[in-house]
């Protein structure tokens, strides 16, 4: 094994065996898995059972050396000693070949699920008793029991058996075909405190044949849990169980012990099985749960996990079959009525059957018949009066071409001609009033041209120049009123730049200088007199007839 493995392994089994620990400890569980297939190099599931670490290799057969260098990680991460560590190899099975014994002596060890209690088989089979990725499930079970009647098909060690128990259901009924799951079945259910055989029976029994009296019996249930093998083929079995031949099958049977509006529960880990919905779309309602129930240390892959399904009843089975045996019977009569004309058709004479041979579409052949698609518009045939078409010809009042002709009143085409109103085109031509295009023109008042330049009146532009009146420039210039700039600017103030210098205040900088307040060392220093301890604090006393009348302090004071 590289190195590189071996790292990887340790670390993803750490942190699976944190989480795995604190989901126990919250949930009153000693199972759950820390490991599952997630690195290509290393096929191998790791399960914890209380004290023990189960380990499964689903890859190629490993070495010796390989398997002790698992054991080693598993012991010193998980902190299990290496005695209490279980190492098995599960082969692939061909097709219709089951698991055998595993080993010769078995590791029994009491576990603890959410605080129930469980009796599993470490070493002898493939399976322990207890499923983990089913946990989710079962407490689904749990928690929605509650006053019904539950049926365990398949019930194996009845873990779903003691859920729905501890859920307060009204009865629990498991049934399995072997001996000892049922007897495991029901120490279970007494080790958690259900020891009523009367509400939680463990029937030993094939369960298509519990499933035919039950239906025979008219038994119904709320709740059934459908969690079969993925192939058997028990010698006690009337016929082998195969889930990818016999589910469809075995949910119409089952639909017949449901309640309206009652709940199937079906699960299976065979990752080629592929469900229908179409096919049971009639009767059920279906739900695929698969990623809602998936439990802690799982991967998503379809491979090793229980796909889990829920099917609501809506509809009995039997009133399904009922129409469709109706429609059967139906097509039955139709193809009883087909042949019974065929028979009528071979009685006739040959000139009849030739006369009705000529006309193929009333014909009844049966190879005329394939091809046209569904004959279920026909089914009413029988119902209604027979006629045969020559009777109804004889009994329909025939008319004769020629006399319905004769009957007809004829018009001949020349008379209609002569009886409509005939008009002459040249007489009609005469009559409409002409009116002559030059007689048009000339009643038109004309007006010449020459006339008309004539009449407007005209202005010669020489004379309209000299009726505009004229100005001179020269003379417009000479209205205007002329002020010289010379004169403009000796009518100005003017002030000399020296003069208003004079006129503004002057301020010597040394004069400024000398009037400002200088703070020096050179200034002298007025000395303060020293006033008597208390003085500030000393106020004249009043006496209350003062100025005014007045006691309190003036502002001032």
């Amino acid at each position: 094994m590289e190195e590189y493995v071996k790292k990887d392994f340790a670390r993803l089994l750490k942190n699976g065996a944190l989480e795995a620990h604190r989901w126990m400890n919250q949930s009153d569980s000693e199972v759950s898995r820390i490991y599952d297939r997630n690195l290509e190099e290393l096929q191998v599931t790791v399960e914890l059972y209380g004290k023990y670490a189960r380990i499964v290799n689903y890859g190629d057969e490993l070495s010796e050396d390989d398997k002790a260098v698992i054991r080693d990680i598993v012991s010193r991460m998980v902190y299990i000693e290496s005695s209490r560590i279980i190492f098995q190899e599960r082969k692939k099975r061909e097709e219709g070949e089951q698991h055998g014994l595993m080993a010769e002596e078995p590791v029994i060890v009491n576990v603890r699920e959410n605080s129930l209690v469980f009796r599993c088989d470490l070493t002898t089979h493939v399976d322990t008793g207890l499923f983990p990725d089913q946990v989710n499930t079962r407490l689904m079970v749990k928690d929605n029991c509650f006053g019904l009647r539950v049926l365990n098909l398949f019930s194996y060690t009845g873990s779903f058996s003691v859920y729905a128990a501890a859920g307060g259901a009204e009865s629990v009924t498991s049934v399995d075909l072997s001996n000892t799951y049922t007897a495991l079945a029901r120490e279970n259910l007494k080790a958690n405190g259900f020891l009523s055989e009367e509400k939680y029976p463990c029937i030993t029994q094939d369960a298509r044949v519990f499933v035919n009296e039950a239906v025979e019996r008219g038994e119904k249930w709320d709740l059934i849990i459908f969690d079969p093998p993925s192939f058997s083929n028990s010698h006690k079995m009337e016929k082998p169980f195969d889930i990818k031949k016999d589910a469809y099958e075995w949910f119409i049977l089952l639909n017949k012990l449901l309640k309206q509006k009652g709940i199937l529960i079906f699960s299976t880990n065979l990752a080629t099985f592929s469900l229908d919905k179409k096919k049971l779309k009639s009767i059920y309602k279906v739900r695929e749960i698969t990623a809602e129930i998936l439990p802690l240390g799982f991967s998503r892959r379809k491979n090793g996990i229980s796909r889990v399904y829920l099917f609501e009843k809506v509809r009995d089975a039997q009133e399904c079959l009922r129409d469709k045996n109706v429609e059967k019977v139906k097509d039955e009569d139709f193809e009883r009525l087909i042949l019974s004309m065929e028979r009528d058709e071979e009685a006739k004479s040959p000139s009849e059957r030739k006369d009705a041979g000529d006309r193929k579409s009333g014909s009844y052949d049966k190879r005329s018949r394939e091809g046209q698609g569904d004959r279920r518009f026909q089914r009413d045939r029988d119902a209604k009066p027979r006629y045969d078409r020559d009777e109804r010809r004889d009994s329909r009042p025939r008319y004769d071409r020629d006399e319905r002709r004769d009957s007809r009143p004829r018009f001949d085409r020349d008379d209609r001609r002569d009886s409509r109103p005939r008009y002459d085109r040249d007489e009609r031509r005469d009559s409409r009033p002409r009116f002559d295009r030059d007689e048009r023109r000339d009643s038109r008042p004309r007006f010449d041209r020459d006339e008309r330049r004539d009449s407007r009146p005209r202005f010669d532009r020489d004379e309209r120049r000299d009726s505009r009146p004229r100005f001179d420039r020269d003379e417009r210039r000479d209205s205007r009123p002329r002020f010289d700039r010379d004169e403009r600017r000796d009518s100005r103030p003017r002030y000399d730049r020296d003069e208003r210098r004079d006129s503004r205040p002057h301020f010597d900088r040394d004069d400024r200088r000398d009037s400002r307040p200088r703070f020096s060392e050179d200034r002298p220093r007025e000395k303060k007199q020293v006033k008597p301890y208390g003085y500030d604090t000393i106020k004249k006393s009043r006496a209350r007839d003062d100025e005014e009348g007045k006691f309190f302090w003036r502002d001032d004071e």
